[in-house]
């Protein structure tokens, strides 16, 4: 009956919870459509966020870019106010020089001698000297100092100008941009701006509306379970109130039986015959208590008997002096025992740190081995004792490979002249050289690789980027570089080397690869069979391609 009445409440109790998940559906539904909603929203966020640093970043460099616009514009004003100062002093000193010169002529003028500059005999007014005269040494170093100032000048205008069409166009650039795409993320809601923010939500919203869910499943699969406990509960309080009626009518019988027994064997009530029912198996156990004591009695004054024999006549011992010895020799024998456990405990530990020491020991030698392999490879790679670090070594060696690959070509187009090579260090610090020279075999001597001509520099240039493509597709087995672009640089070169150019890139374009030359050489057009032609146009360029057969 009690598991009747729990099942009941229970069934309530799961019945009012699931009214309560089922009142909580229409919220849950707009909180699914709210969570996809967001999520639906997080790439436009993140693009928000990104877009908003983005502008920050465009505004920060436009700004600093204005900064630096107007203190080139100032510097620039500055150059040429000090430029036109340096002009007018220029200007004066010549003018002084002249005077100057003027009056030494005329000191040597007499009448009736032609004048040296205009033949006249007759010289009404001679130049007059000043107290300063400029001399040409004062006209030469004026005129520096304003071509150093006009040159300061140019310098600032052209920064200026290469500012203001470079860093600060390319601010204003990207300025505009960061603003175009910041406007359209600007429908965006404010609250949705967050991507974190819209990904935490959406994740708390689905994870509430899949408890939800199970909590829905949940109440009803306890609800189907607490029913059918009710049920089988209900059944079986049913059965048991059948089973205590029949057990009730037993025991009134039975019970009328056994008082007619009770009385027949002379008991004056139920109750006493039940009494002596409960004791009737202990008569035994008393017997045989009783007859265990009086043995153990007979033994124990046989014993006291014996015992008063053997002592008859002696003297009684002090036990209170021997157990005052027996304390005190055990109070010794402890002392001893923990000194001897201390001793143990103490060697042990000793033992145990010897042992450590020796690990250690080993451990420390090992590392020291192993330390000196490492410094010693450190000490090879950083160039301690060669003053050539790893990586230097071995660039090194790949610009070597790179200039003996360009030499094969670099020596054909300069018709056996030039050739590069490292330049070795001559500082005696042992650093190694990453820069090129070029061997000249008309004059026996190396010089700078800068010392080119602009044809000769073109001619190395080129060998270079050929030696470059086939080291690189010699040392990368993958690697192939089946094509190749090459931008001006040919009206550099005289008649000869173009032909010798020409002639090398026609055996590279022979081995199966394709040369793309960018030019206006009228001599190259004439050599080249496919071409794309780029022309002007009313309206921007032409581009056509010509085969000519």
């Amino acid at each position: 009956r009690a598991d009747m009445e729990t099942y009941s409440k229970l069934n309530e109790t799961l019945e009012k919870r699931i009214q309560e998940l089922d009142a909580m559906k229409e919220k849950r539904e707009e909180e699914r459509k709210t969570a996809l909603k967001m999520q639906d929203l997080v790439p436009k966020a993140k693009l928000y966020g990104a877009a908003v640093q983005a502008l920050k970043n465009a505004k920060n460099a436009l700004s600093r870019a204005e900064e630096e616009t107007k203190r080139l514009q100032a510097a620039a004003e500055a150059a040429r106010k000090a430029r036109d100062e340096q002009k007018e002093k220029a200007d004066a000193v010549r003018k002084s020089y002249i005077d100057g010169q003027a009056f030494l002529l005329a000191e040597g003028l007499e009448d009736g001698v032609p004048c040296p500059v205009c033949g006249a005999i007759h010289h009404p007014a001679p130049a007059r000297g000043g107290d300063h005269v400029a001399k040409a040494e004062d006209v030469e170093r004026a005129q520096k100092e304003y071509e150093r100032t006009s040159a300061a000048y140019d310098r600032a205008n052209d920064t200026k100008e290469k500012h203001s069409t470079g860093a600060y166009a390319k601010a204003m650039s990207d300025h505009a941009k960061a603003d175009a795409q910041m406007k359209t993320l600007e429908e965006i809601p404010e609250a949705y701006r967050d991507p974190k923010y819209l990904e935490a939500e959406s994740t708390r919203l689905l994870t509430d509306i899949r408890k939800w869910e199970q909590d829905k499943e949940t109440a009803a699969a306890q609800l189907r379970k607490a029913g059918a406990d009710l049920s089988a509960s209900q059944a079986a309080c049913r059965n048991a109130e059948e089973r205590r009626e029949e057990l009730v009518k037993k025991y009134r019988e039975t019970e009328s039986v056994l008082k007619e027994a009770s009385d027949k064997a002379g008991f004056q009530s139920l109750d006493e015959c039940k009494e002596w029912y409960k004791k009737k198996d202990t008569e035994e156990s008393v017997r045989k208590t009783l007859e265990q004591y009086r043995a153990d009695r007979k033994s124990t004054e046989e014993r006291i008997k014996a015992e008063e024999q053997e002592t008859a006549g002696k003297e009684r011992p002090d036990m209170l002096a021997l157990n005052e010895k027996s304390k005190a020799l055990q109070d010794q024998l402890k002392k001893a025992s923990e000194r001897a456990a201390a001793l143990k405990e103490r060697t042990e530990t000793l033992q145990k740190a010897v042992s450590d020491a020796r690990a250690i020991e080993k451990e420390l030698e090992d590392l020291r081995k192993e330390e000196g392999l490492i410094r010693g490879l450190y000490d090879l790679t950083s160039g301690k004792k060669t003053r050539i670090t790893l990586e230097r070594y071995v660039l090194g060696t790949l610009l070597d490979d790179v200039a003996n690959a360009a030499n094969l070509r670099l020596l054909s187009m300069s018709r056996r002249r030039y050739s590069l090579h490292r330049m070795t260090d001559e500082s005696g610090l042992g650093k190694g050289g990453l820069s090129l020279e070029v061997s000249d075999s008309f004059t026996g001597r190396s010089r700078p690789a800068n010392t080119l001509s602009g044809g000769e520099t073109f001619l190395a240039s080129l060998s270079l980027a050929l030696g470059l493509a086939d080291v690189v597709q010699s040392r990368q087995g993958g690697v192939r570089l089946d094509t190749m672009f090459i931008d001006e640089g040919f009206g550099t070169l005289d008649p000869d080397s173009l032909n010798s150019a020409m002639n090398t890139l026609i055996d590279l374009q022979n081995t199966g690869r394709m040369v793309g030359i960018i030019s206006h050489v009228p001599e190259l057009e004439e050599r080249i069979d496919a071409r794309l032609r780029v022309t002007p146009a009313e309206k921007g360029s032409k581009a056509e391609f010509e085969i000519i057969d």
